[in-house]
């Protein structure tokens, strides 16, 4: 989601959101997904693998004029070419909601994002009627700390009790919410959420030539991604244009800069041992998601100065997938940090 928040924050032009609602079968995406179609032809995101964009795009002008919400299902289940599966046979069933970024769906998407960007979960809510009109659509930051007497949030168009009573009890719980469609218990509606997570940030500790495909395919991947390392001369903007920050300082300065959280994704790879001790024994101290360490075991170890590395540490680094060379090694280390992130998720 963060490439649509962060492109309609850079634009005002009109845009269409569409947003998987539901999926029966097999598909490319899961429900909840979205991508926005820009006035001028541009697209952000995919629903699917080519599959559905170009028909989506083809409604954009009608729904752009109309102003309305438009629903559309598309069966992928058959593989003749004259029904939708249009020879795909992807065996799935997609129903697809497009809307306009009004100002009212422009406002709280700023609003999600800036949470976002604080690193507060949002929940994207939008209640239909059963035979799935859309009623009214809200934005509500995932923090218990911000849920008072009052419900915190905004919405637009008719919001029931029932409705908000049901977000606040959601918002409360301790399992985490999902998105899809949920039957509310009282009234004839249904509300549909869509879960935003901030982006996840991946700290790079040393700035070495293995280090530049990781930073591209973690950033490309939606990590955000901060170099750091003590040597000017292998942190800086030029040398890693797709990393958000290059912090250049020793360890001690590192760590005290960064505030990580649980969220946060470590990979110590700056190839100096005595450095890579140093912040590794800064970085025991923090609460992490990942903490991934690059080198053989023997190094690891005398790194820990013991056999006995935490269960928690990725160390050797990267998914065995034989990787050899900087971009195989990268590609093992992200997809690693992907497995985790989605499982930690669930």
């Amino acid at each position: 989601m963060y490439p649509i928040l962060q492109t309609l924050k850079q634009t005002d032009q009109p845009a269409v959101l569409a947003t998987i609602l539901e999926v029966a079968g097999s598909s490319y995406r899961k429900q909840g997904t979205s991508m926005l179609f820009l006035d001028d032809g541009r697209q952000v995101g995919i629903l699917s693998g080519g599959c559905l964009e170009t028909d989506l795009a083809a409604r954009v002008p009608r729904i752009l004029q109309e102003g309305e919400p438009f629903l559309w299902e598309y069966d992928l289940r058959h593989e003749e070419d004259w029904n939708w599966g249009q020879g795909s046979g992807c065996n799935g069933r997609i129903l697809v909601i497009m809307e306009v970024v009004d100002p009212h769906m422009r406002e709280f998407l700023t609003q999600a994002n800036s949470f976002l960007e604080e690193g507060i979960p949002v929940v994207m809510a939008k209640e239909f009627t059963l035979d799935r009109e859309r009623k009214g659509f809200g934005m509500f930051p995932l923090k218990k700390e911000l849920i008072q007497k009052e419900l915190t949030g905004t919405w637009h168009g008719e919001c029931s009790a029932n409705l908000q009573e049901w977000i606040k009890i959601q918002i409360s719980a301790e399992k985490p919410m999902e998105s899809g469609f949920h039957r509310l218990s009282a009234g004839n509606a249904s509300i549909f959420t869509q879960v935003w997570q901030p982006r996840p940030r991946l700290i790079i500790w040393g700035g070495g030539n293995d280090a530049k495909p990781l930073v591209a395919f973690a950033a490309a991947a939606g990590f955000q991604v901060i170099v750091a390392d003590w040597r000017p001369d292998f942190c800086h903007a030029a040398r890693f244009p797709e990393a958000e920050q290059c912090l250049i300082g020793f360890p001690a300065q590192i760590v005290n800069q960064l505030a990580c959280t649980s969220r946060d994704f470590v990979l110590l790879m700056s190839h100096h041992f005595q450095k890579d001790q140093e912040f590794l024994r800064l970085l025991l101290e923090q609460p992490l998601q990942y903490l991934g360490i690059l080198g053989s075991r023997d190094r690891i170890a005398r790194v820990f100065q013991s056999q006995n590395v935490p269960e928690y540490v990725h160390a050797p680094v990267g998914l065995s997938i034989g990787a050899e060379g900087p971009e195989e090694i990268a590609v093992s280390i992200l997809a690693e940090m992907i497995q985790k992130k989605n499982t930690n998720r669930r």
